[in-house]
């Protein structure tokens, strides 16, 4: 976060003690923009990594498809609205899930949202983030069902989404290089012919 206004000053300093309290000191402050700076690729190619971006703070929600900063218990993460249970015990909760990964997160309770993303740095200039990116079949279908299992999960329980969320994150580690390089070798092998 680059500490250019007030407002930005005042969360760098909190984040440097306790990330967990920015969501309070965030509704505090709603309304006021401020700038992050993203590092890893999970937004990708939406938000590239070390790319800057600009985010609204307050707790309410954007819709489904809005792009999201909240705290987890060790971390702060920038990733889309996917799901938003109306009802039922996961209501205070959403699920989010990154343009680049095939799994949701674990449930996000609704109080640990920062704010909203609402432009990106690209080439120096400033954009709104873009809609999620079109993938291959397989990937938008193993999305798909990942996040319907989650959701129907966080339905009957945030805990058993939590848990189910965590063990797709796994999955999705240990297969994505090994699935990768095959899907490559198969690819070149089609254009060699």
């Amino acid at each position: 976060m680059e500490a250019d206004t007030p407002a930005a000053r005042a969360m760098a300093s909190v984040l440097l003690q306790r990330k967990l309290a920015l969501p309070a000191l965030a509704s505090r402050l709603d309304g006021e923009e401020v700038v992050f700076v993203l590092r890893g690729g999970s937004m990708l190619p939406s938000i590239p990594s070390d790319a800057r971006f600009r985010i609204r703070l307050g707790r309410g929600l954007g819709a489904t498809g809005s792009i999201v900063l909240f705290a987890t218990d060790s971390d702060l993460t920038v990733h889309r609205v996917a799901y938003r249970p109306a009802r039922g015990r996961g209501a205070s909760y959403l699920l989010t899930l990154g343009d680049n990964c095939l799994a949701p997160d674990p449930p996000v309770l609704q109080e640990r949202i920062v704010g909203t993303v609402i432009a990106v740095e690209v080439a120096g200039r400033w954009q709104a983030p873009g809609p999620t990116p079109v993938r291959s079949v397989c990937h938008r279908l193993v999305r798909a069902i990942s996040l319907a299992t989650a959701g129907a999960a966080l339905w009957l329980s945030p805990d058993a989404a939590g848990g189910l969320a965590r063990a797709l994150m796994q999955l999705e580690r240990g297969l994505r290089a090994p699935v990768g390089r095959a899907l490559r070798r198969l690819h070149a092998g089609r254009l060699l012919r």
